[in-house]
């Protein structure tokens, strides 16, 4: 199963999980046993809440081994889980607020076409309302494998805000909750 769908469809960000520490790695990173199958890691960075990351982060606490943390799913990359132990990340409503992006999730499919509004054009791309809480973005730097037209270089001929667009649904950002897509360029009638 590719990165994109155990985020999906088995560890979903937001889900929460009960976790045991069972060690600390070379990184400071703390090491845990979920039940996943997974190595999972939580990094000291996401135990507490801070308005801003110091050069040197301590953390107020940390935990011992064999203690058991109340954990959510943060992300998942190169078979392994990270988690987040963060009270704001441990609420209800943020919990919540990703059921709801997975709910709008489960209504798309990898290809669908969908139509919508360009909100804005960005140097990394295009963002695009989706008609929901959530937005669409057609990004330069993955063309490659967004199954759509490349946009062109020139910038000035690139869809404009308040257009209406089509494109193609192809990946998900999950830290972001946002939808990648392809963009359909307009078929132009030549005379």
């Amino acid at each position: 199963m590719e990165q994109s769908e155990i985020l999906r469809y088995v560890h979903k960000v937001g889900s929460p999980i009960k976790a045991i520490v069972i060690g600390f790695d070379e990184n400071d990173s703390i090491l845990l046993e979920t039940g996943t199958g997974y190595k999972s890691v939580l990094s000291p960075a996401y135990l507490e809440d801070l308005l801003f990351i110091p050069t040197s982060f301590v953390p107020v606490w940390l935990p011992e081994i064999g203690q058991e943390i109340d954990t959510v799913v943060y992300n998942f990359f190169n078979d392994t889980l990270y988690l987040s132990a963060r009270p704001s990340d441990l609420s209800q409503t943020t919990i919540q607020v990703w059921q709801a992006y997975y709910d709008f999730l489960d209504t798309l499919e990898i290809g669908q076409r969908v139509e919508g509004i360009v909100v804005s054009c960005k140097p990394f791309g295009i963002l695009v309302d989706l008609g929901s809480a959530y937005l669409g973005v057609i990004d330069v730097g993955h063309s490659r494998f967004n199954s759509g037209d490349i946009l062109p270089d020139n910038r000035s001929v690139w869809p404009a805000q308040g257009e209406e667009i089509a494109c193609r649904v192809s990946y998900f950002r999950f830290p972001s909750k946002q939808v990648g897509l392809g963009w359909i360029a307009p078929v132009r009638n030549v005379a």
